[in-house]
């Protein structure tokens, strides 16, 4: 092959080693979280799950990936889950946090 100042697109895809990042933000009696994974290509939305724990947690939300930082509304609970979804909606990575770790 010569070489050319051309340049070929490929289809590609990337799921990094780091975990993904969600930070809370609160307000009263409500709160956002933003989730972000950082060079992540598969993740189609975000699904939140809250509680007072992991046992009793239930889905509150599908929210779609938006850019680098997908905010997120959501209640004010103790137990939070966030999970990245594919387009299919296989599960790609959970993340768990409480308030407290959160907040």
């Amino acid at each position: 092959m010569e070489n050319s100042y051309r340049v070929y697109r490929e289809p590609w895809s990337a799921q990094p080693i780091e975990p993904p990042a969600i930070v809370a933000e609160f307000n009263g009696g409500a709160a956002t979280l933003y989730a972000t994974w950082n060079g992540a290509t598969t993740v189609y939305s975000w699904q939140l799950l809250t509680g007072s724990s992991a046992a009793n947690a239930t889905v509150q939300s599908n929210t779609p990936k938006t850019s680098f930082e997908t905010a997120i509304p959501a209640p004010v609970a103790t137990f939070y889950e966030v999970r990245a979804l594919s387009a299919s909606g296989r599960v790609l990575v959970t993340l768990t946090a409480t308030r407290a770790e959160a907040g």
